[in-house]
């Protein structure tokens, strides 16, 4: 009844009736405890979980403590019985734990699950190693809150070890999941500054993503967008700058697809960087670092409606006209010139005092 009338969304009278129950558990536990105190127990849970929806904290602590209690006295007599109504309890336990803010409580009792679903998983893997494998997910992201990066890279990595098994078995089902903990994973390694690691996870990430985008033809390409960004990122600083070179270029292709990607700021910024790099003498990275502004400065000018928006398309027709120009000039292209020519004067047809926009000048 105490179920049901929770899933009517009436807390208060479902807290009269677990109530009522815990009162007829004591009584009977007082004649035959081995007989009736799992049954106790199992109450207690529900009152805690009532406590709770009611707003009272301390007192759902110590319903589910004592329900705890209870389950490891038995638990040491039937382990196989009564590990996963200990489990059960003491996952409501961390949720209030961490609701209360106790953080050091809520990862000890997050270390006993993993070690009663350890024991489990030895004797049953197909139902319990999935279960562990999130906990030790859960255990990993814990510390890395915490700023415990050695001890969360610890529990990632048998979290990963453990989704690999099951993405090898059972396929797609936890392919998303795999992908979650190698993300978790690539954040450990990077905080730790071991960039090597970082780029050899962050490519075994990658190919996650083109496997799931095989598989998902439609799915966006940020998170793509993002690995291959962190790849050109981490490769510099891991000393491979081919790498980073190769897995730079390969961004562009996944940024001018992608809907959400700023095409004007990826293009200021490699016009930036192309001006920066002739100074420097390197022409040939500054005409591909300049070819790469043309390709999103031209993304930006599709964006725009020549008659709806004049002044936005000029000054987006500005930017690339800037940007063939100097391409044209270095190449000595007359053809990118004269395209750079064409555009500066769209332009200007564009800039008049009438925008009032404080670009105008």
């Amino acid at each position: 009844l105490t179920l049901r009338f929770r899933t009517l969304n009436d807390p208060p009278f479902a807290y009269a009736l677990i109530c009522r129950a815990v009162e007829c558990g004591r009584k009977l536990v007082a004649v035959n405890w081995t007989l009736y105190a799992p049954q106790l127990a199992r109450y207690l849970n529900n009152l805690a979980i009532s406590h709770n929806e009611l707003g009272r904290i301390e007192e759902a602590i110590a319903s589910e403590t004592e329900s705890i209690t209870i389950r490891r006295e038995f638990l040491c007599k039937r382990p196989d019985e009564y590990a996963e109504p200990l489990i059960l309890s003491l996952e409501t336990l961390r949720s209030l734990l961490y609701r209360k803010g106790n953080l050091r409580e809520v990862f000890q009792t997050l270390e006993e699950i993993i070690n009663l679903l350890l024991d489990l998983a030895a004797r049953n893997p197909h139902k319990f190693r999935p279960q562990l494998a999130y906990k030790y997910h859960d255990a990993g992201y814990f510390c890395y809150q915490n700023g415990e990066y050695e001890k969360g890279l610890s529990y990632t990595g048998k979290g990963l070890e453990i989704f690999r098994e099951l993405y090898a078995s059972e396929g797609a089902m936890y392919l998303e999941d795999l992908i979650r903990i190698y993300t978790n994973l690539i954040a450990f390694h990077s905080e730790l500054k071991q960039y090597a690691q970082t780029v050899c996870r962050l490519e075994e990430k990658y190919a996650l993503l083109l496997e799931n985008r095989k598989r998902n033809p439609q799915m966006p390409v940020e998170e793509l967008v993002q690995t291959v960004r962190q790849l050109s990122e981490y490769s510099r600083l891991a000393g491979q700058d081919e790498a980073a070179q190769k897995w730079r270029r390969v961004y562009y292709d996944y940024a001018e697809e992608d809907v959400l990607s700023d095409p004007i700021r990826i293009g200021r910024d490699q016009h930036d960087r192309a001006e920066s790099l002739m100074l420097k003498g390197h022409a040939g990275e500054a005409a591909e670092a300049m070819e790469v502004a043309v390709r999103f400065f031209q993304k930006a000018l599709t964006r725009c409606d020549r008659e709806t928006d004049v002044f936005e398309f000029a000054k987006r027709s500005g930017d690339l006209s800037s940007a063939l120009v100097h391409l044209g000039d270095w190449k000595s292209d007359a053809d990118l010139l004269e395209k750079g020519g064409q555009l500066a004067r769209t332009a200007l047809e564009g800039f008049t005092p009438e925008t009032e926009d404080s670009s105008y000048t």
